[in-house]
């Protein structure tokens, strides 16, 4: 079955980026994230409003960047154990949880969920701000442990198994998980105020977020609607039937229903990695390029999609020698 990930606007790329950028600066430069008691005050007010699927993002981004912290050369080997935990358990669960939400309409919304995504959202901000300072005790580590594994099996048994099965969230272990992680946090508050007593300070620089690929375009026409008309809209793949009209309104012709389902037939023929959503990337609408430049350019190829021959006769009218008088 395919990797059924949400498709996010661009509007929520931007948020998730943001999001992500000012977690990222608190975990570096307050620590009090991690010692004050009270970390969720300061990491929900910028996830809990952005939707589910960009929460599972950030977090997601958060915990990759403490692993890849935590790989460094100088960072604590007492960090292993956490690293393990978050590859083998949660971020394998947040993957499930971010499948989950694609699928199901009405999960996306469900304002129960909010309050253990803000949780998940508060650790991944709390280990990368563990990673980037020195800790020369097992016991700092412990607690971060127990609330990463206590979350991933909340996610998975009271979340996600019961959605995939039509059945409601399990409200009894939600709002027990709450308690333990509140434990979570004094353990983690205690411990950790008397490790960085005078030593609070960042001692390596959290490491980047992974650069996503940009496609090289062949076709510079294909590549011009695409920023304008594609990109501002939505943060990678489109689908396939708001491609089709946003083709004919940027080519000026009419979005009726007959002329979407002839552009979306072509569309649809175009080799896609996804065979189950209908959904066209940069890359795939890109092998369109040399059909377009033969029929003379996108608005050409557009008009020849709809026309009674197609693109191969507008393109073999276009390119037979005329004949002589």
């Amino acid at each position: 079955m395919a990797d059924l990930r949400p498709v996010l606007t661009a509007a929520e790329r931007q948020a998730i980026e943001k999001a992500t950028a000012v977690l990222a600066e608190i975990a570096v430069a307050n620590p009090s994230l991690l010692t004050g008691g009270q970390p969720l005050a300061l990491v929900a007010p910028h996830v809990e409003n952005i939707g589910h699927a960009a929460s599972i993002e950030v977090a997601t981004i958060l915990f990759h960047r403490f692993c890849e912290t935590a790989s460094m050369e100088t960072a604590s080997a007492l960090l292993e154990p956490l690293v393990a935990t978050i590859r083998q358990l949660v971020l394998p669960a947040l993957a499930r949880l971010e499948i989950c939400v694609a699928r199901h309409r009405t999960f996306q919304a469900a304002v129960s969920v909010t309050p253990i995504l803000n949780r998940t959202a508060t650790v991944s901000a709390q280990c990368c701000a563990l990673a980037v300072r020195d800790i020369t005790s097992a016991a700092s580590v412990l607690p971060l442990v127990g609330a990463t594994r206590m979350l991933s099996e909340i996610l998975t048994n009271a979340v996600v198994d019961r959605v995939e099965h039509f059945r409601p969230l399990d409200s009894a272990r939600l709002a027990s998980s709450y308690d333990a992680f509140a434990g979570h946090q004094a353990d983690l508050s205690h411990t950790l105020a008397a490790e960085l007593l005078g030593s609070s300070e960042p001692k390596r620089k959290l490491a980047p977020a992974l650069s996503r690929t940009l496609h090289t375009w062949r076709n510079d026409e294909l590549r011009q609607f695409w920023e304008a008309r594609c990109a501002t809209k939505y943060d990678a793949d489109v689908p396939i039937d708001a491609l089709a009209v946003l083709l004919l309104r940027a080519t000026g012709v009419e979005a009726s229903l007959g002329n979407r389902e002839i552009v979306m037939r072509r569309l649809t023929g175009i080799e896609r990695k996804d065979k189950v959503r209908a959904l066209i990337s940069a890359a795939e609408l890109d092998r369109c390029g040399t059909e377009v430049r033969r029929c003379g350019g996108l608005r050409a190829w557009v008009n020849a999609l709809i026309s009674p021959g197609g693109p191969q006769a507008a393109c073999s009218s276009r390119l037979a020698p005329s004949k002589s008088a």
